[in-house]
């Protein structure tokens, strides 16, 4: 069969596969190759899932890249000065501190449907472990990111106006954060966790997130309330550790 034809013949039956397939598409990824195997084309639907369900499968594993992730933060904390940094001058019931534990405290029911334990026990010496050193290390990391935007950048750029700042800092924090989470807890860190069925992250998720994130950075750049910001950030995390179901690794069984 010619190899114009062939595809033509391939693209109908994978659009036939895709109709039987409630809220599959297609997606055609490398479709140079005519060995006839299909392997350039992909039901869009069952990749989504596979991203969806990516996780560490080993739990020692993920362990060690998250201590070798939080030696990191604490590396960055002491160098830069965050640690120890709690309030000077800052009042707890400042309308920053009301708003960034309204607001963690509001999405936690909605970001956290999104995950699943796939029937791991929860453990809460892990999840108090988790919570704890990440709600600490990583926040180390997370101001420091901020401030590359909010100080290093804006000076770079000069920008001269009151928003220059917050607005260069979150950026440089949003790029982070998704890179991270992508690249670092998704695959390396944590086990298997979201839901394969859970909306696009995008609408359900990102939004979320990205609220409590603003809340978190108008906390530090108002009050420079590091420890509070660590505190906000244990809860999310012991949260999240609990309803996915994290456990901890033999070597500190």
């Amino acid at each position: 069969m010619p190899k114009a034809h062939w595809r033509i013949q391939r693209h109908t039956n994978i659009y036939l596969q895709s109709i039987a397939t409630p809220g599959a598409s297609i997606i055609v990824v490398n479709d140079d190759d005519d060995d006839g195997n299909g392997n350039g084309i992909e039901l869009q639907s069952n990749k989504m899932k596979r991203m969806k369900c990516m996780g560490q499968p080993n739990n020692n594993k993920g362990f060690l890249w998250m201590i070798s992730y939080w030696t990191i933060g604490i590396f960055v904390g002491l160098l830069y000065g965050y640690i120890p940094s709690w309030p000077t001058g800052a009042v707890f019931t400042s309308y920053a501190h009301i708003v960034a534990l309204t607001t963690t405290i509001g999405i936690l029911p909605r970001f956290l449907s999104l995950y699943t334990n796939y029937g791991r026990q929860r453990s809460i010496i892990a999840s108090l472990l988790m919570a704890i050193m990440n709600g600490v290390c990583e926040t180390m990391i997370y101001v420091a990111v901020y401030d590359i935007g909010a100080v290093w950048l804006n000076g770079v750029i000069g920008g001269n106006s009151r928003l220059s700042p917050i607005v260069l800092g979150f950026i440089t924090f949003n790029i982070y954060s998704y890179l991270i989470r992508m690249k670092f807890w998704g695959p390396k860190a944590y086990p298997k966790h979201m839901k394969a069925d859970n909306e696009p992250f995008y609408k359900k998720g990102l939004p979320e997130v990205t609220l409590m994130s603003i809340s978190w950075l108008i906390l530090y750049a108002t009050t420079h309330d590091i420890g509070f910001v660590c505190v906000l950030h244990c809860i999310f995390n012991f949260c999240g550790a609990m309803k996915m179901g994290l456990q901890l690794p033999s070597f500190l069984q």
